[in-house]
C-alpha cells in the first residue's frame, strides 16, 4: 500500500509499507522510467516503529525525503543521499494540522481555520491570507473536508 509518492528526475517513488510497519518494514519503492526499472530501497532507521499514520514521503528540494514523527506535533525530516542512504536534516515542532508539503515548505491550518506556510530550512512562518472553516476537518473524519493540493502545469497536453 503506498503511502505518499514522489517524481525526481526521471524516477517514481512510492512510500510502502508491510506487516504491522514496524521501522524495518517500510521502504521507498523507485521506477527509473529511462531504464524501466523497480528498486526497494531500505527506509532510515529511525529507532523507533512509525506507520501510515507517521510517516509521509515528500520532496525537499532536490532530494527524496521522509517526514516522520518523533512524538506529538514534533517532527524529524530524513533525506535520501543515495539509495538506502538517509541522514536526519531538521527537526520541527508543528502544534496544527499540516494539509501539504512542496519543496521545504509545509501548509498547515491553525485552530481558526487559516492556511499557512512554514519553511523548515529558515523556520519562518507566513500567513497565506484564506481561511476555510472545512480546512480543519479531515478526509478522514467527514464528508465534507478540504484538503491542499499543488498544481503544476505540464505543456503536454491530453488527448
Amino acid at each position: 500500500e503506498a503511502f505518499g509518492t514522489a517524481y525526481l528526475n526521471g524516477t517514481y517513488y512510492w512510500l510502502l509499507g508491510g506487516g504491522s510497519c514496524a521501522s524495518n518494514d517500510c521502504s521507498v519503492l523507485s521506477f527509473d522510467f529511462g531504464n524501466e526499472v523497480f528498486v526497494e530501497i531500505g527506509g532510515p532507521d529511525v529507532g523507533r516503529a512509525f506507520n501510515h499514520r507517521n510517516v509521509r514521503l515528500v520532496l525537499l528540494d532536490d532530494f527524496i525525503a521522509l517526514m516522520t514523527v518523533v512524538e506529538g506535533f514534533v517532527y524529524d525530516i530524513w533525506i535520501m543521499i543515495q539509495p538506502g542512504v538517509w541522514n536526519k536534516q531538521f527537526t520541527f515542532q508543528c502544534t496544527s494540522y499540516i494539509k501539504s508539503w512542496y519543496s521545504s515548505a509545509l501548509i498547515f491550518v491553525n485552530k481558526r481555520s487559516h492556511l499557512f506556510y512554514y519553511d523548515v530550512r529558515t523556520r519562518t512562518t507566513r500567513n497565506l491570507g484564506f481561511r476555510h472553516p472545512g480546512l480543519r476537518r479531515t478526509i478522514w473524519k467527514t464528508t465534507d473536508g478540504c484538503s491542499v493540493h499543488f498544481y503544476k502545469e505540464s505543456l503536454v497536453t491530453i488527448k
